[in-house]
């Protein structure tokens, strides 16, 4: 017959208060345990959350008056220039969300890879049959592992650099956001002038078919002139109608860049007093912009890091070498008895010492360093691209500019003299007043592709010319309007 066990006895023989180890354990154990907390995700309150935003929502008020842009801004925002749609983007454009969440699981990281590692407890019951004897064996021991080789202080660097690295993408993503906003203004004010110079040239044209249907009308000229009048009046009209679909299209674009629906622009007025006057890079050298594309594009050092991060990885792996300690202290009441124990373990590096993760590791450091170098290069040829195309565009800026002036302008006033002296008739100047209207569209095309150019410079330098104070993304990690 099995005698039965007896835990009043064996509590007593340990001095241990009936129950209260149980307890204890249990309560250090689930005592400190995180809770879960629902958050359901419902597409259609997300769908009416964006549907809402509007650009004179009071939410975005805190965020124009925090003054981080060059000039602070004013509220009600009477026009929104090119900074106070930067700071909307920057609050409400989702890939910066989806980026900030980023930021917030790298950082979430840092803790857990600096904690220790937990002790294991193993226990041991047993029972045996001895005359005379309590039959009951009751052991526990405990494995209580050490790290070596500074691991868990390599572990906290790769979190860290973890974490800056997003913080970079996120910095990228910002100014991809900010570019986006700036081509998307830089499309709505061409399409905007555009449709003024139409609207000038269609009436000068009306005018010059009314002028020839006189004179044919008095057979001073041919059907074929009066025809041909016409024609370039109809399509300069398809070509107005164009344009106010073209301006449509830019306000979709600017709206998506702002990330927001287009129906949030309603009321707002835009602006960019500066667009026809684009700025000077001729104080630029391909040098200086070179080095300040090196020092200050976050995807160019968050390719460094993630390079750091490959030596992190190497030197981690080459301190898995050296294997851990593990403490074993234990205890055994058996049968009576006390019996205390303290052991020591380790792996025995005998069969292999890491030797394939370590050239992984290595294979990847390199890998690395060879994306670091051609992202390089890669930017070196964006910055000189960027500028030359910025010289090239200016001086077709400046000879459309010319013509505009000689041709244009100055045909214009001496048409005007010779009516007013009787020497012309309107139908001279109705002419001046269309070549006028045809290199002012010129002279706008060139603007917009100078416009675009230094874009493209700043994109490569990923940094506004000229310089301005940019919002950083990366405070608050979460927006606040969640």
């Amino acid at each position: 017959m099995i005698p039965s066990f007896q835990p009043d006895a064996c509590f007593r023989s340990l001095r241990i208060p009936r129950g209260w180890a149980a307890y204890t354990a249990v309560a250090v154990c689930i005592g400190g345990c995180a809770r879960y907390q629902p958050h359901p995700f419902t597409p259609e309150a997300s769908l009416s959350h964006f549907q809402e935003r509007r650009l004179g929502d009071e939410s975005l008020r805190p965020e124009l008056l925090k003054g981080t842009l060059k000039t602070p801004g004013a509220w009600p925002v009477r026009e929104w220039e090119l900074p106070q749609l930067t700071v909307v983007a920057l609050k409400w454009h989702p890939e910066l969300e989806a980026q900030r969440r980023s930021v917030g699981v790298a950082t979430a990281a840092v803790p857990g890879a600096g904690a220790r590692p937990n002790p294991t407890l193993t226990l041991a019951p047993g029972n045996g049959f001895p005359a005379g004897l309590s039959p009951w064996i009751l052991g526990f021991g405990f494995d209580i592992p050490i790290e070596t080789a500074g691991k868990r202080a390599l572990r906290v660097a790769d979190a860290e650099l973890g974490v800056r690295i997003a913080t970079l993408s996120l910095a990228d993503a910002a100014w991809r956001v900010r570019s986006g906003v700036r081509t998307a203004l830089a499309g709505w004010s061409f399409a905007e002038r555009q449709l003024r110079l139409l609207d000038q040239e269609v009436v000068a044209r009306q005018e010059q078919v009314d002028l020839l249907e006189r004179r044919l009308a008095v057979g001073e000229i041919s059907q074929p002139e009066v025809d041909l009048a016409r024609t370039e009046l109809m399509r300069i009209r398809l070509s107005r109608t164009a344009a106010r679909g073209t301006i449509e299209e830019a306000r979709v674009r600017l709206a998506t860049a702002l990330g927001m629906s287009v129906g949030g622009l309603t009321g707002a007025q835009l602006s960019w007093p500066d667009f026809e006057h684009p700025a000077d890079l001729g104080g630029l050298t391909a040098a200086t912009a070179q080095r300040e594309a090196l020092l200050h594009r976050a995807d160019f050092l968050k390719a460094l890091a993630e390079y750091d991060a490959s030596e992190i990885a190497l030197r981690t792996e080459v301190a898995k070498q050296y294997p851990d300690v593990h403490l074993n202290p234990g205890y055994n009441w058996d049968q009576g008895v006390n019996k205390f124990t303290f052991g020591i373990s380790a792996n025995l590096p005998i069969f292999n010492r890491n030797q394939g993760p370590i050239a992984v590791a290595e294979a990847r450091r390199r890998e690395a360093e060879s994306k670091v170098l051609a992202l390089q290069a890669a930017t070196l040829g964006e910055v000189e691209m960027g500028l030359a195309r910025v010289q090239s565009a200016i001086q077709a800026l400046r000879a459309s500019e010319a013509s505009l002036k000689e041709l244009g302008e100055r045909q214009i006033r001496l048409a005007q003299r010779a009516v007013e002296l009787g020497e012309s008739d309107r139908l001279v100047l109705a002419g001046a007043e269309i070549q006028a209207a045809v290199l002012a569209r010129a002279r706008l095309d060139s603007i917009l592709q100078t416009q675009l150019a230094v874009g493209a410079v700043e994109d490569a330098l990923q940094r506004p010319v000229p310089s301005e104070d940019f919002l950083n993304p990366t405070v608050p990690v979460f927006n606040d309007h969640e």
